[in-house]
């Protein structure tokens, strides 16, 4: 189960195993996006804390589209139970700004 932040009206939500997670919204982001950074120039990912089966990410990234862009601060927390990801929690720092910036994705 992926949980993503925010109050878009189709990215955010749960999303029901990985398959959905990629379809619903990794693949939405990509194909309304020119550009998509993830860690690398905008900031490596960070560890926040971490035990045997969470950790807590700090994840930078940035989305460009036509003139807008807009970089973003994630918290990302991972769920694991026998070595998989069983549940995902991300929530944007500029939750409101992300939200702006995908508004016209429908």
């Amino acid at each position: 189960m992926v949980h993503m932040g925010g109050s878009h009206p189709i990215l955010s939500g749960d999303y029901h195993g990985g398959a959905a997670f990629v379809q619903g919204w990794v693949n939405r982001v990509a194909d309304f996006t020119d550009q998509w950074i993830v860690g690398g120039e905008v900031g490596e990912a960070e560890v926040l804390a971490e035990s045997d089966d969470t950790v807590v990410l700090m994840v930078h990234e940035l989305w460009i589209r036509g003139e807008s862009k807009i970089k973003t601060d994630r918290i990302a927390v991972y769920r694991f139970r026998d070595q998989k990801i069983v549940e995902c929690w991300f929530n944007d720092m500029r939750q409101a700004e992300v939200d702006k910036f995908f508004e016209d994705l429908v």
